[in-house]
């Protein structure tokens, strides 16, 4: 055990100066995981590795370890009512540790393409974005404190003509102190990329950097209030997020109320914003909603909805 702790401090403290550092890394790729997993996840502000279905694959693996036998998560919803977002998970827990498949995806259809004819512009046609990740995962417990995961990582993005593929591995642990519950987690983990070719031109090439990112986050109940904190290394900024949930024990765990502050990077400019919801958990059937606070200027809010199902 004296071995496992040395090793999980020296993760510890890689991941806290990937948080600290000042300096900004390439992070050209669009990560659709940053929109959030479930609404569970994004109505206590976006913290990552404290979900307790198979949608953790889309987080902190290591927190499969929640998953009793069969697990299964839905995500679908509308960003700014354009772009559609959605995801699917199944999780089951083998005895010698659960195994896990994800899939997420946000698009944009009917992109119209223009052309200027004289001093008019007019449609010729459309095309459309998206925006894809598969993942396997696999979680194993060391110990009953400690929890390892690993998951395997594809990328694919399509938009008009051009199309690009790349591969990486995530990697997790969390822990539990008695009360106290760490995640630490690193997504792309090997510097890779995502490289892209042209339908139309064979000669064409070009390739973006997969960015590393490096989520260190904690979670302790006062009651039936439950703390949870989070910074992440996005690959340009540091961000903090500070969530809250809310489970009154009269009702034996079936309501969750949720509230949030979470932090994210506009460019390399971070931007703030608050989070709401509710969660609704009745023999195993989750239903989960969230209210994000949007700075668009012609959106206030986005609202997200989710289903699971854990047996």
């Amino acid at each position: 055990l004296a071995k496992y702790i040395s090793n999980l401090n020296i993760f510890i403290l890689c991941l806290l100066i990937l948080c600290l550092s000042s300096h900004s890394f390439s992070a050209s790729y669009l990560m659709i995981t940053d929109l959030g997993s479930s609404a569970e996840m994004i109505r206590r502000g976006n913290i990552e590795g404290f979900s307790k279905g198979s949608n953790a694959i889309f987080e902190n693996p290591a927190s499969l370890y929640n998953v009793n036998l069969v697990s299964t998560s839905v995500f679908s919803s509308q960003i700014m009512q354009e772009v559609n977002y959605r995801n699917i998970s199944l999780a089951f827990n083998s005895g010698a540790g659960v195994f896990a498949i994800g899939y997420m995806d946000a698009g944009v259809e009917d992109i119209p393409i223009t052309q200027m004819n004289g001093e008019i512009v007019e449609a010729i046609g459309t095309f459309s974005y998206m925006n894809r990740v598969f993942k396997i995962a696999y979680q194993n417990s060391v110990t009953d404190q400690l929890h390892l995961g690993v998951s395997a990582v594809g990328y694919m993005n399509e938009i008009y003509t051009y199309s690009g593929n790349g591969y990486s591995l995530d990697f997790g642990a969390m822990y539990e102190f008695s009360d106290l519950t760490v995640s630490l987690f690193a997504r792309n983990i090997i510097p890779t990329k995502v490289v892209y070719t042209d339908s139309e031109d064979p000669d064409y090439s070009g390739e973006e950097d997969l960015p590393l990112h490096a989520i260190f986050g904690i979670a302790y109940p006062f009651g039936d209030l439950d703390v949870m904190g989070q910074f992440k290394f996005d690959g340009v900024n540091t961000l903090m997020s500070v969530g809250v949930d809310y489970n009154p024990g009269f009702l034996l765990g079936m309501l969750t109320l949720s509230g949030g502050y979470k932090e994210f990077s506009v460019l390399d400019n971070i931007s703030n914003t608050i989070t709401l919801g509710v969660g609704l958990n009745l023999f195993g059937l989750s239903v989960d909603y969230a209210y994000e606070k949007s700075d668009h200027f012609e959106y206030d809010a986005n609202n997200f909805a989710s289903i699971g199902f854990d047996f």
